[in-house]
């Protein structure tokens, strides 16, 4: 029992999988497992305590939310929390893999949180296992379980470039003589804890409580969100765009054929269930500015091109040619071509506040291609209260149908798809070919954007701040080949953990640096 238990006393801290410690000596100070989880009650408090555990390392603005988002153009923001300005700038850094750096907390965080949430799930299920208790819902434990190992596990494997593989039915020296595996091998795991969570909530009924997961989810509704998942940390995972174009779509299609049919919401409060990083970065001012990068495709006045066409070090919302405000027929930005008019006519996702945007124009050392006109306010009510907050949005589904289509041959499937988050925007509608009159998205050369890019433009506007650690923008970015250059397509494993393993320290990331993206799609 000693030597399969990943955590005493309820997985409390990261363990040293390799480090120099004798396994038999047993530790007084620290009750063993057989104590800690010495009734059914403990072992399900355990378990159930896992998904909050995944969740909230996921959605704290001390992990790696504020970079991913910053780094993917998400939000342009000139306040430097988080590393938030760092990875964000130009020239894109490697990542700082050293326990002195001021942001190694950040990602080494996101590695630990996620064993943390692995190893509760795993000593739970051990003791029921090996007989130490009997629960009285044995099917929802296990289903719940290997629901959560599914979500850690590909946590792990879209941030890092590798990681270990636990599992219930492993012992701790299997693991670490096995060692640290690459991505592809850690989300296939994964990929194999969905489907045992599936296979279990196939076996019963039952309803998990609002405590677990923040809101009552039956056997059906865990079913659906498993498959949900699949689909998005598969397509996550991709590191280039030939690595994304190259998955099995007809598969991911299937999982999302049995998936969620509607936007799936976390309740969320700041006692219990909480997603900082949104807070934050909605609170205005310097944090959470409307980035031109990507955003400033709507634009049909010129602006974005002129804009683009500057030096970075020389971007500015003020060009010589005029201020540059989008003025564009999509609606979820501001309606008009003055800044009287927009103020007058907000979109239903971006405003240019009466007042305000220019206090955010600050530390011009930093960036004036940080700057712009425009917030996305469309967290504004829910940021002075708690409540339901979008984890999957329907658009995230209708959006990887398209691209599975697209990527499949089928463009002409994708349409439907893609029309109908443009027409209710303001757009024209597009065909197979990408013809339509609104030229939305407009490229940095001018070019309207065809129907892939399409697809790409309404899945950002429409999945902005939602799910995938508040920062789906960056692994789409990554898997289309629209990050920066030098941005790191992956995480290193974290220092401390390699100098336990006894392994030279590496690292990831920067302009022409071993993983690092190259220039973009946009040319950036």
């Amino acid at each position: 029992m000693k030597t399969r238990n990943l955590l005493a006393a309820g997985a409390l801290a990261l363990f040293g999988l390799t480090a120099c410690v004798d396994l038999d000596v047993e530790n007084l100070n620290a009750p063993d497992a057989e104590r800690a989880l010495a009734t059914a009650g403990d072992v399900e408090s355990l378990i159930s305590g896992s998904f909050r555990q995944w969740w909230n390392s996921n959605s704290f603005f001390g992990s790696m939310s504020p970079i991913l988002t910053a780094a993917s153009f998400q939000n342009s923001p000139a306040a430097a929390n988080s590393g938030m300005v760092e990875y964000s700038g130009f020239p894109r850094p490697p990542v700082g893999n050293d326990p002195a750096d001021q942001f190694y907390g950040n990602w080494n965080s996101i590695f630990q949180q996620n064993y943390r949430a692995v190893s509760a799930v795993v000593d739970g299920l051990v003791a029921v296992n090996e007989g130490q208790v009997t629960l009285s819902q044995e099917t929802r434990a296990r289903a719940f379980g290997y629901f959560v190992l599914g979500l850690a596990h590909a946590t792990v494997a879209v941030n890092f470039d590798q990681g270990y593989i636990y599992d219930p039915e492993v012992t701790r020296e299997e693991v670490q003589e096995a060692g640290l595996q690459p991505y592809p091998e850690v989300m296939a795991a994964a990929q194999g804890y969905f489907d045992r969570a599936i296979q279990y909530a196939q076996q019963g009924s039952f309803t998990i409580p609002d405590s677990w997961m923040s809101r009552n989810v039956n056997q059906d509704q865990l079913i659906r969100l498993a498959y949900t998942y699949k689909a998005r940390y598969m397509a996550a995972s991709a590191r280039t765009p030939q690595e994304r174009e190259n998955l099995d779509w007809v598969q991911i299609q299937g999982w999302l054929d049995n998936g969620i049919a509607e936007t799936y919401q976390m309740n969320l409060d700041f006692t219990n269930w909480w997603s900082s990083v949104v807070w934050n970065l909605h609170r205005g001012g310097a944090w959470g500015l409307m980035s031109y990068f990507v955003l400033g495709m709507a634009d049909q006045s010129g602006s974005y091109q002129e804009w683009m066409s500057l030096p970075v070090s020389e971007r500015h919302p003020e060009l010589p040619g005029g201020n540059f405000y989008v003025i564009t027929d999509d609606t979820r930005f501001p309606q008009g071509s003055t800044q009287e008019e927009q103020i007058a006519n907000p979109g239903s996702k971006y405003i240019l506040p009466a007042s305000g945007a220019l206090r955010a124009w600050v530390r011009p050392d930093r960036g004036t291609f940080r700057w712009s006109y425009y917030y996305n306010n469309e967290f504004d009510e829910w940021r002075q209260v708690d409540g339901l907050f979008d984890e999957i949005h329907i658009a995230e589904v209708d959006m990887l149908r398209a691209e599975g289509y697209y990527h499949r041959g089928q463009p002409e499937n994708a349409v439907p798809l893609v029309n109908a988050w443009r027409t209710a925007n303001g757009l024209s509608a597009t065909d197979a070919a990408g013809t339509n009159d609104s030229c939305v998205p407009r490229l940095p050369n001018g070019d309207c954007g065809g129907l892939f890019e399409m697809i790409k433009w309404e899945k950002r506007l429409e999945t902005q701040w939602r799910g995938q650690q508040a920062a789906p923008w960056f692994f789409d970015s990554r898997g289309w080949g629209d990050l920066a250059e030098g941005t790191f397509l992956s995480l290193p494993v974290p220092s401390g953990e390699l100098q336990n393993l006894g392994v030279p320290v590496y690292t990831l990331g920067g302009v022409g640096q071993e993983g690092g993206a190259p220039v973009g799609t946009y040319g950036y």
